[in-house]
């Protein structure tokens, strides 16, 4: 079955969607014909050119909030022009399954949280004609009504997911920030997901609502082998765009380990996310030796009854020791 998957066009885009390049990865290592384009630096007309001339049998769009109406407009323009089925997947579509399908009748299923045993339950039982009932983790119209089936089962090994498929990513599109090192500036920027989910508690975060308040880590080797992909592709700099990468302070250490082991410190720069109730001198020695040049902390605000307001695990004193 040939199946497009879509991110909607968007200008300076800074890094490539992963979490799409993972189902195009899932679904062509078990023999179907899986694509994807990331609507980087890309228009509405040309996207929908794109879609007719690869012809494909069903399409997926990613969406989230920020860029819903872009996402919920592309999806309207392939109804209207092409009228094959459509597929919503990722953040905001998992959280607001009804409200889509209540009010966007362009849009035929929802894949909600993660996607990877949903995506090839849900593409074989259409194939296949099978009762969408067995299919996990979609929500759909049934003769006027919402559907909502149980969510998958988690995958409890991110190792054995194949990387994301980058082949189709034109990484000169990327914009850079002003943050990254100078000396990487002529290179392409990647980016990793070395774990999924988080174990705090922030009342704004919707990360608990994906993945529940808890976090599943690849291992160091696993992530390894990703950064040495993504130096044959060309790339220096890279971002980790984990919750919280520095969740598990050993296996943190352990990849900054192996970096220096494989001289890719030297190489390669990149920055992270992390909360400052997990920093400490032997964290932040080896992170900086393995040339990590920024961390994103979330603070959001430091004042003592922000910090209560919004649930933060953290005190006010650790913010202060984080960023010293």
């Amino acid at each position: 079955m040939k199946v497009l998957f879509l991110s909607p066009p968007q200008k300076d885009k800074m890094f490539p969607s992963l979490g799409i390049a993972y189902l195009v990865a899932v679904l062509n290592n078990i023999g179907h014909n899986a694509l994807l384009n990331d609507g980087a630096e890309m228009n509405l007309k040309q996207m929908l050119d794109y879609v007719k001339k690869v012809n494909p049998d069903i399409v997926g769009i990613t969406m989230n909030t920020t860029n819903r109406f872009e996402g919920l407009n592309l999806a309207k323009e392939i109804k209207r022009k092409f009228n094959i089925p459509i597929i919503l997947g990722g953040p905001h579509p998992s959280l607001l399954p009804d409200q889509l399908l209540k009010n966007y009748k362009y849009v035929d299923f929802i894949v909600k949280n993660e996607a990877e045993k949903t995506i090839v339950e849900f593409i074989g039982a259409l194939e296949n004609k099978k009762d969408l009932k067995k299919v996990s983790g979609i929500s759909y119209r049934e003769k006027g009504k919402i559907i909502h089936n149980p969510l998958a089962e988690e995958i409890k090994n991110l190792d054995d997911l194949p990387f994301p498929e980058w082949k189709f990513f034109d990484l000169k599109k990327y914009s850079k920030q002003e943050e990254y090192p100078k000396e990487f500036e002529k290179y392409p920027v990647g980016s990793i997901i070395s774990s999924r989910g988080c174990p705090f508690r922030c009342t704004f975060c919707s990360s608990s609502s994906l993945w529940g308040h808890r976090i599943r880590f690849r291992s160091a080797e696993n992530v390894l082998k990703e950064i040495k992909m993504l130096y044959e592709l060309g790339i220096r700099f890279f971002v980790y765009n984990d919750d919280n990468f520095t969740s598990d302070r050993k296996r943190a250490i352990e990849i900054c380990g192996l970096m220096i082991k494989e001289d890719l410190h030297k190489k390669m720069g990149w920055q992270c996310r992390a909360e400052v109730n997990l920093m400490d001198d032997e964290l932040v020695s080896w992170m900086k030796k393995a040339n990590c040049n920024m961390i994103e902390f979330g603070v959001e605000d430091c004042s003592p009854e922000g910090i209560r307001w919004f649930k933060k695990g953290h005190t006010h004193e650790q913010v202060k020791k984080a960023f010293e």
